[in-house]
């Protein structure tokens, strides 16, 4: 089906589930298993995620010191990488808002972050691309999930289509990956009322709009693209994320920035403009002395539109409102 497998090889202590690596009697035990998994499934299409969630051992584990737990990890990541014959790829995630930055130097690990970051999270991803590596936002938002099924969503960055889809392209225009989370699948449907369900209704708005960005990157060498969003310009400043704190649960409740404006570029050749919450024209940066053709696509219905070409050492471009929007400017 052309789907990559992420095996998560055991939880980090959460205090409250089975299926963790402190349950292991022992480091020689963790290991034995770790190189059993790595032997069973490194031949197919998956790659290895060390822990999820490693640092929750942080809190909930009692006798070992932060080093000690961290140096225990390493030595499951390196004894993976030693026992895989296929050269997989091989990250560890974790906890709440976390980045796995820490672990990026290692040998054995391949991702330069394999985040679980629901603020800043373009920033972030930018800071994590520092590594040379390919970063990840695996948990960023959990479309529609109503933990206590009382209709409120509460999940950050997953109320509604607005929300997710800003979401999703500050993570994508920050040249970084993201895994894209449902309420009624995650966690096996535990955490959303209703059955586990890869059909549910309530996605389809979503699932008809998220693969506009798998869309546009493919018509594109994505590959070349680097952030420049030194590049674009906008008479607003950006904004912060917007948190609001509760008494109740979830503690808290994020959304995105409202404004934004974010750049990738292969210079000279195309530049990708992403903006919202914006109703008056951008300019972006080009190599001068050549004619760029400018388009603007629309990242609800994946539509183009053609808006002519431009000259000079900056293009201009105009949203139609203050919705989100992506123009591309490409040298002809």
């Amino acid at each position: 089906k052309g789907i990559t497998v992420g095996l998560v090889l055991a939880w980090g202590d959460k205090g409250r589930n089975p299926n963790d690596w402190r349950e292991f009697p022992s480091q020689e035990a963790r290991l034995r298993y770790a190189r059993y998994a790595t032997a069973r499934y490194s031949a197919f299409d998956v790659y290895f995620i060390v822990a999820g969630e490693w640092n929750a051992d942080v809190r909930h584990t009692t006798g070992l010191t932060e080093d000690q737990i961290r140096s225990d990890y390493r030595e499951i990541g390196q004894t993976v990488r030693n026992n895989d014959p296929h050269g997989r790829f091989i990250g560890i995630h974790p906890m709440i808002v976390g980045t796995s930055r820490e672990f990026a130097a290692e040998s054995w690990c391949g991702f330069g972050d394999y985040q679980q970051m629901y603020l800043n999270m373009h920033s972030e991803m930018l800071a994590s691309r520092a590594t040379g590596k390919p970063v990840v936002n695996s948990e960023y938002a959990y479309y529609l999930r109503d933990q206590d099924a009382d209709g409120v969503m509460d999940k950050e960055n997953s109320y509604d289509l607005d929300t997710i889809r800003h979401a999703t392209w500050d993570i994508a225009m920050s040249g970084g990956y993201f895994i894209t989370g449902w309420g009624n699948t995650y966690f096996g449907g535990y955490r959303n009322p209703g059955p586990f369900d890869v059909d549910a209704p309530q996605n389809d708005d979503w699932e008809a709009q998220v693969h506009h960005v798998k869309h546009l990157f493919e018509t594109l060498d994505w590959w070349r693209l680097t952030p420049f969003d030194e590049g674009i310009a906008a008479p607003v400043a950006r904004g912060q994320d917007r948190i609001v704190k509760q008494e109740q649960r979830p503690r808290r409740k994020i959304w995105p920035p409202e404004v934004a404006y974010w750049a990738l570029a292969e210079a000279g050749h195309i530049y990708v403009g992403y903006v919202r919450g914006i109703a008056a024209s951008v300019s972006l940066s080009v190599v001068p002395g050549k004619s760029y053709r400018i388009r603007h696509f629309d990242p609800r219905t994946g539509q183009y539109h053609d808006l002519g070409t431009q000259q000079g050492d900056r293009v201009s471009f105009a949203p139609p409102d203050a919705q989100d929007w992506v123009f591309l400017a490409k040298a002809e």
